[in-house]
């Protein structure tokens, strides 16, 4: 009997008495087995029955910096369960946890020591995680700069393959103010807690408490339906959106944002798609380049309300909404999402059913640009409003889809040199555009049933469809050179009246492209900066042209062209062929 007496209490003050030998720490480095480091702690308390409790729990990198310090690791079941059951731990809970996060272009100190273990193949314990009261610094190297999330919270269920059943995490952000120099310190050993179920009803309570508080965010998961679908929720308080710079220090994004936002968003999976529903509002709201922190655009609030569902290729759009001092839009209806084809894309729209307006204050925009919008070097937009319209709909039987741009009170200054005056320029209804597609019920290529740009000094015009497009206009060469002129530097001034029209025919099996110009100018009267004027009653320009295109080359098979002034006539045609690199054109045009 004193035998058995001693056998028993030896096995049963076997974990007191591990804890003291080097064995306490081998729990630990199975379960991170792997890592480019270490991973030891100052003390721990083993029960067969009741919990186990492990004490100042420090990760170290390669070097013996501290990583990750936890001073309290609770398990809810003790050592004889677990050792029934390897594969369930049950519930672990890090109290008060911390973690050091130097964050390179290339990686972080936390990724060099745990990516060798998260590369592990093979299964892992299943267990309920807990994380109460973390802590953790991110120090951009790049920038010497540091961000602090402080009272994190966490719960959730880790699977045996990898995947995270309903889970929450929240917590606060904060910009440190500077780098951390040194490593977190050690915390100061607690006195051991009682073991048992640990209350996961306290971790909504508790994230809703971090929530109102500035820089307070949330992110939760529910576990997934009987269907697989799932659902998440993300919110967030005056989150600073600084903290982008430590995300474009990471992977190398040529720019990032600043400024504050609140943030509500719903995603879940329903019979049509994934749906998501919220709102967004940012304030003081600035977009920077990533190396020097200029800012490219900067706005003081924009309000997003938004409800969309993505359907296959499909944005189903209830609404989405954006409000600001330099601009308002809406959308409603069923977009397509752009693919790599953007032909195939453009032709699907008129598919769709949708609505979109947009209006831009374009005093606000210039106001939200750091060197304002300019026209040139000298002439900056001061006032004026843009507006565009897009509608996809069915008329009858077919597809129509329409596109309206409007600007009105456009108001410019340019600057005069030396101790003068600006000048301020002013033009009431600079132009109206729109163009309508029709596409027959039988599907097929669209057509442009009616195309116009109305401006005071020319009117433009044009129809056709896959087989060809017809363009014709009339213009007031004399109020287009005025208005021109006062934005940029032509060198020159004109009169006369202009009216022509352009043919377009497309290639088929039989022909190739053709293009025919027919245009006329009257009254004409030009004068270059120091050089003569030129003055003619009537000027006719007749062209025609055979080839084709492919991406920006043009191959030209034949092509004349007659420019005829009174009694003056140039003719020049080309035979045999010629291949002319349309980029490279447009940019020394661009050039000149």
């Amino acid at each position: 009997m004193l035998t058995l007496a001693a056998v028993a209490a030896v096995v049963w003050f076997a974990p007191d008495l591990a804890v003291l030998t080097p064995l306490r720490d081998q729990p630990l480095a199975l379960a991170f087995a792997g890592i480019d480091g270490s991973i030891a702690s100052s003390g721990a308390r083993w029960r067969w029955v009741g919990g186990v409790e492990y004490r100042d729990v420090v990760l170290r990198d390669r070097v013996g910096r501290p990583a990750v310090i936890v001073p309290r690791l609770l398990l809810d079941r003790g050592v004889a369960r677990i050792a029934v059951d390897r594969g369930n731990l049950g519930t672990v809970r890090l109290v008060d946890p911390e973690a050091l996060v130097e964050v390179r272009g290339d990686g972080s100190s936390l990724e060099d020591v745990l990516a060798p273990w998260l590369a592990r193949s093979g299964s892992a314990p299943a267990l309920e995680f807990e994380v109460v009261n973390d802590t953790i610094e991110l120090v951009d190297m790049a920038r010497r700069d540091a961000w602090r999330l402080s009272d994190v919270i966490a719960a959730g269920t880790l699977l045996g393959d990898g995947r995270i059943a309903g889970w929450t995490a929240a917590g606060r952000l904060r910009h440190s103010g500077g780098p951390a120099d040194q490593p977190p310190a050690a915390a100061t050993p607690t006195a051991p807690s009682a073991h048992g179920h640990l209350d996961r009803a306290t971790i909504p309570t508790a994230a809703a408490a971090v929530l109102v508080r500035d820089g307070g965010w949330t992110i939760s998961s529910p576990p997934a339906a009987a269907d697989g679908s799932r659902a998440v929720t993300v919110a967030g308080h005056r989150v600073p959106l600084g903290f982008s710079s430590v995300v474009a220090s990471r992977f190398g994004l040529p720019q990032l944002v600043d400024g504050i936002a609140d943030v509500r968003l719903d995603i879940a999976d329903t019979a049509e798609g994934r749906r998501a529903q919220g709102s967004l509002t940012v304030e003081q709201f600035a977009v920077c380049d990533a190396t020097d922190l200029a800012e490219r655009f900067a706005i003081e609030r924009c309000d997003v309300p938004f409800d969309l569902t993505i359907v296959g290729d499909t944005l189903v759009v209830r609404r989405l909404a954006a409000a600001s001092p330099m601009a308002r839009a809406d959308l409603v209806g069923r977009v397509r999402l752009p693919g790599g084809d953007l032909r195939g894309w453009l032709d699907g729209l008129v598919s769709d059913d949708f609505t979109l307006a947009v209006d831009v204050d374009l005093a606000a925009a210039a106001h939200a640009l750091p060197e304002g919008l300019r026209v040139r070097p000298d002439v900056r937009v001061t006032g004026g409003s843009l507006r565009v319209a897009a509608a996809a709909r069915a008329d009858g039987a077919d597809r129509v889809l329409e596109l309206r741009t409007t600007a009105r009170d456009l108001a410019a200054e340019r600057a005069a040199a030396g101790a003068a005056a600006a000048t301020t320029l002013a033009w009431p209804e600079p132009f109206t555009a729109w163009i309508k597609v029709r596409r027959g019920a039988a599907g097929g290529a669209m057509r442009i049933e009616e195309a116009r740009l109305v401006a005071a000094a020319a009117e433009l015009s044009a129809t056709g469809g896959a087989e060809g497009v017809g363009v014709q206009w009339t213009a007031d060469l004399g109020a287009i050179a005025t208005g021109l002129a006062e934005v940029l530097d032509l060198g020159l001034t004109a009169t006369g009246a202009s009216r022509g029209r352009l043919d377009l025919a497309a290639a088929s099996p039989a022909a190739p492209a053709k293009m025919t110009l027919a245009a006329e100018v009257s009254d004409l009267e030009v004068t270059m900066a120091g050089g003569p004027v030129w003055r003619d009653a009537e000027v006719a320009i007749e062209a025609e042209a055979e080839g084709s295109l492919t991406g920006g080359l043009a191959a030209v098979e034949r092509a004349r062209g007659v420019v005829a002034c009174g009694a003056d006539r140039l003719e020049a045609s080309i035979t045999g062929g010629v291949l002319v690199d349309l980029p490279a054109v447009a940019g020394i045009a661009a050039t000149r």
